[in-house]
């Protein structure tokens, strides 16, 4: 199943920056794991609809690399 497809990357975006928000966008946070990485990524899965290990490994990746990116975003923007 790709998610990409079903669900639109736009659409995905903006949950994802909608997760790292919630999560991640308090100015007094000092640092964040990999494990809390994860949580994020399994936090979009259920607000997409879908679980976590109905994921592949390829779309995994790319999620993990969207919220570390909206993260460095979020938190540039938060430190400003």
């Amino acid at each position: 199943m790709s998610i990409f497809s079903s669900h639109g990357v736009d659409h995905i975006m903006s949950v994802v920056e909608s997760n790292v928000e919630w999560m991640f966008g308090d100015p007094e946070l000092d640092e964040i794991g990999s494990s809390d990485v994860s949580c994020c990524v399994h936090n979009v899965c259920r607000d997409l609809g879908i679980q976590p290990e109905d994921v592949d490994q390829t779309e995994w990746s790319l999620l993990r690399n969207a919220v570390n990116n909206t993260i460095h975003d979020v938190r540039e923007a938060v430190n400003a």
